[in-house]
C-alpha cells in the first residue's frame, strides 16, 4: 500500500464516523484549498463532516449500515481491512474505530507536486473542540510505530503546528525509509490536524492557516475555478451547499505519483510521454461536486471536464457529437441491467489513432505501415480498414449490461452496438470476414438470431501464467482467457457481445414493450430531460446513461455470497482477482466471508436507480448524475 493510497484510506475512515452521534460542526479554517498551492495534482474535500453524515443517513443507501442483519459482514469487512492496515510498514498502525468521531467540520486529502521529483499527500482535518478524540489516536499511533522501531521526534512547523515527525525505516533492506509528521495547528477559530507524508507540505499548510498563503494556491488555479464554479449546486432550487468537492490534474497527478515509486521504475515506453505527445495533455481537469439527500435524490452529482479545444493528434479520438435521438433501441429488453448511448466520431478516432500507436510501438508511422499492409499483403485480408469498415459505421453507440439467472460467474453480459451507414450491413459483414477468416486467433462461430444463424467472430485475448504462479485458476496448457468478446453485424449495427447469450438477447425479436416504457427508466428519463432543459435552449447533450443499481450489485453479491466472486466476469470479480493474485505473490491471505451476507432481498430496498447526461461545453464536457429515491416499480426479471 503506496503512503498516497494510505493517506486516501486514512481519509476515508475519518469521514466514516457516522456511526457516533454528531454535534453541532465546526469551522476552524478556510476552504482548504486555499490552504494548498496551485500545483496540487488531486483535491477531495467533504466540506462538513456532520452535515455530510446527517444528509447521508436520511438516504435509501445510508440504511444498509443501520441494517442489523448486515452488521456480522459489515464487521467482517472491517475487520480484514484492519488487519490488512495493521500489516504494512506504512500504516499509522490505527483501524477505522479510532477515527470514528474525531471531527465534525471539513476534512480534505490532497497530493501536492512539489517539483525536483518531490511529492506530498497530505490530510487536513478540523478537529476543533476533539482534543481528547485527537489525543487518544495521537497515542495509538506512537504506540504502533513504535512496534515498527519507528523513531519520533518533537516538530513543529515554522508558523506554529505543533506535533511529532516519525523516521520509519524500510521494511525490507535496501528499502526506502519513510516518514509521516502529523501536527496540530491552532487558529484564532479552532483546530486544523495535518498529516503528511513530506514536511514541506505540512510547512505550507501550516503557513497558510498562520495567514502567510502564497499568492498561487489551488483556489485562484483557473482550471480549478472552472471546475467548482461549473458544477455548483442549484441553491435557487433549494439544494444546499456542496458536501463534497472533487478535482484532479490526470497527467499531473500520474507524473507526481513517481515520486512513490521505490526502486523508481524504468519503462519504455513511458505512458505518460506518449499521451503527453499524443495531445491527451488536452485534458487539463476533471472534477465535480456532489450533494446528498436533495429532493427526489439520494445523491446529486455535477462533473466537468476541462479539455478545450482544437485538440491535437490522438485526443481528437475523443470527438463526441450532438446527438438527435437517444430512445432506447427497441431491441434493448425492458429487464436490463443498464444502458448507456453516445454519439461518437468513429470515423476521427480511426483517423487519429496513429499517434498513440506509434507512440507506444516507438516507431513513427509504424500505423499507417499496418494499415497499409492490411490493405495490400498477400497474406493478409487484403481491405482497406478506413473504407470497407471505419467509414461503414455510424456515429450511435450503445452499451448494455445484462445478467442471466440463476446467477453464476457467467451470469455478467454486455454488448456494445454500433450504428451502421444505412444499407452498409453486407458490405461490413464480408469486410469483417475478411479480416478474421484466416486469423489462427480468431474462432468462427454461429449465432442463433430469429430469422436464423449468423456467422459471429470470437476474438480472445490471452496470457501466459507460469507454472509455478501460485493462481492456477481457469489456465489450460499455460495459458488462461482474460478477456473474450463476438463480432456479428446484424439489423443496420455491428454488436460487439461478451458471449452468444448476451447476442442472443438483442437479436431476439420485441416481446412487449422495451426499456424505454420501463417505469423506473421512464421516471429517471423525466429527471434527466428536467435537467437538460435546465442547460439552455440549445444544449449539446452527447450522452446519456440509466442503471439499475440493485440488478448491478446483485450479481457481485450473490457471487461473494456464494463463494465465486474471484474470477468471475464482473468488474469486480476481476478486481477481486487480481487483489487476490497480488495477495498470493506476497504470501498473504485474503478471505472476506460472504457467508455472513442475508438473502438479496435484505439489501435491494435500499438500492435505487440512477441517471447521467453529458453536454459538450466550451471548456469541455460536463455531466449530471444522480440517484432517484422514489420511482415506480421497475420491470420483473
Amino acid at each position: 500500500m503506496t503512503w498516497s493510497v494510505r493517506c486516501l484510506l486514512v481519509a476515508g475512515l475519518i469521514a466514516g464516523g457516522a456511526a457516533l452521534p454528531a454535534r453541532e460542526a465546526s469551522a476552524a479554517s478556510p476552504v482548504a484549498e486555499s490552504l494548498l498551492p496551485a500545483t496540487t495534482r488531486l483535491f477531495v474535500a467533504i466540506r462538513n463532516i456532520k452535515s455530510f453524515e446527517d444528509a447521508a443517513k436520511q438516504t435509501k443507501f445510508g440504511g444498509i449500515f443501520k441494517d442489523e442483519s448486515l452488521k456480522p459482514f459489515i464487521d467482517d469487512v472491517e475487520a480484514q481491512i484492519d488487519a490488512r492496515i495493521q500489516e504494512s510498514n506504512q500504516s499509522l498502525g490505527i483501524s477505522i474505530r479510532d477515527f470514528r468521531g474525531l471531527s465534525e467540520g471539513e476534512l480534505a486529502v490532497a497530493v501536492v507536486d512539489l517539483g525536483e521529483g518531490q511529492t506530498g499527500t497530505v490530510v487536513t482535518v478540523d478537529v476543533t473542540g476533539k482534543d481528547k478524540e485527537l489525543a487518544s489516536v495521537r497515542g495509538k499511533i506512537t504506540t504502533a510505530l513504535a512496534q515498527k522501531n519507528a523513531t519520533p521526534s518533537p516538530y513543529a512547523s515554522q508558523a506554529g503546528a505543533q506535533g511529532t515527525k516519525y523516521d520509519i525505516p524500510p521494511i525490507k533492506e535496501g528499502g526506502r525509509p519513510l516518514i509521516m509528521v502529523e501536527a496540530a495547528h491552532k487558529t484564532a477559530d479552532g483546530v486544523v490536524w495535518i498529516v503528511s507524508d513530506n514536511p514541506a507540505v505540512t510547512e505550507i499548510v501550516s503557513g497558510a492557516l498562520a495567514g502567510g498563503s502564497p499568492p498561487d494556491t489551488l483556489a485562484k488555479l483557473a482550471t480549478f475555478q472552472k471546475v467548482i464554479d461549473g458544477t455548483k449546486p442549484d441553491t435557487a432550487a433549494g439544494e444546499p451547499t456542496a458536501h463534497l468537492a472533487v478535482f484532479v490534474d490526470p497527467l499531473g497527478l500520474a507524473a507526481a505519483l513517481r515520486a512513490y515509486e521505490y526502486p523508481p521504475k524504468v519503462v519504455k515506453p513511458d505512458p505518460l510521454e506518449v499521451f503527453k505527445n499524443a495531445g491527451f495533455d488536452a485534458i487539463k481537469a476533471i472534477g465535480g461536486q456532489a450533494v446528498v439527500h436533495v429532493g427526489d435524490y439520494g445523491a446529486l452529482v455535477r462533473a466537468a471536464v476541462i479539455a478545450p479545444k482544437p485538440h491535437e493528434k490522438s485526443m481528437q479520438m475523443l470527438t463526441f457529437l450532438t446527438g438527435p435521438n437517444f430512445m432506447p433501441q427497441p431491441w434493448v429488453a425492458a429487464d436490463v441491467t443498464s444502458y448507456a448511448t453516445l454519439y461518437h466520431d468513429v470515423l476521427k478516432a480511426f483517423d487519429n489513432f496513429g499517434p498513440l500507436f506509434d507512440g507506444f510501438l516507438e516507431d513513427e508511422g509504424i500505423w499507417q505501415e499496418v494499415v497499409e499492409s492490411i490493405r495490400t499483403d498477400e497474406d493478409g485480408p487484403k481491405i482497406d480498414l478506413r473504407k470497407d469498415l471505419f467509414a461503414l459505421l455510424g456515429q450511435r453507440v450503445s452499451f448494455i449490461v445484462d445478467k442471466t439467472r440463476p446467477i453464476d460467474a457467467n451470469s455478467g453480459k454486455q454488448v456494445i452496438a454500433v450504428e451502421i451507414q444505412p444499407g452498409a450491413d453486407a458490405k461490413l459483414a464480408e469486410s469483417i470476414r475478411k479480416m478474421f477468416d484466416n486469423d489462427p486467433t480468431v474462432t468462427k462461430v454461429k449465432v442463433v438470431g430469429p430469422e436464423g444463424e449468423i456467422d459471429g467472430w470470437r476474438i480472445e485475448a490471452t496470457e501466459e501464467v507460469p507454472p509455478e504462479q501460485a493462481n492456477q485458476d481457469g489456465v489450460v496448457d499455460g495459458m488462461r482467457v482474460v478477456a473474450s468478446v463476438i463480432v456479428i453485424v446484424h439489423g443496420g449495427h455491428l454488436f460487439i457481445g461478451s458471449d452468444e447469450e448476451a447476442l442472443k438477447k438483442v437479436l431476439a425479436k420485441p416481446t412487449g414493450p422495451g426499456l424505454a416504457a420501463a417505469p423506473d427508466y421512464v421516471a429517471v428519463a423525466d429527471k434527466l430531460g428536467s435537467f437538460i432543459v435546465k442547460m439552455g435552449p440549445t444544449p449539446k447533450v452527447q450522452a446519456i446513461g440509466f442503471n439499475r443499481l440493485d440488478e448491478m450489485l446483485e450479481l457481485d453479491y450473490e457471487l461473494a455470497r456464494s463463494g465465486k466472486l474471484k474470477g468471475a466476469k464482473t468488474v469486480l470479480g476481476q478486481i477481486v482477482e487480481g487483489v487476490d493474485r497480488k495477495a498470493e505473490s506476497e504470501g498473504k491471505d485474503i478471505k472476506i466471508d460472504g457467508s455472513k451476507l442475508p438473502p438479496f432481498e435484505n439489501v435491494r430496498k435500499y438500492l435505487s436507480p440512477t441517471g447521467a447526461v453529458i453536454v459538450e461545453t466550451p471548456d469541455g464536457l460536463f455531466g449530471v448524475g444522480f440517484s432517484l429515491e422514489k420511482i415506480p416499480a421497475p420491470a420483473a426479471k
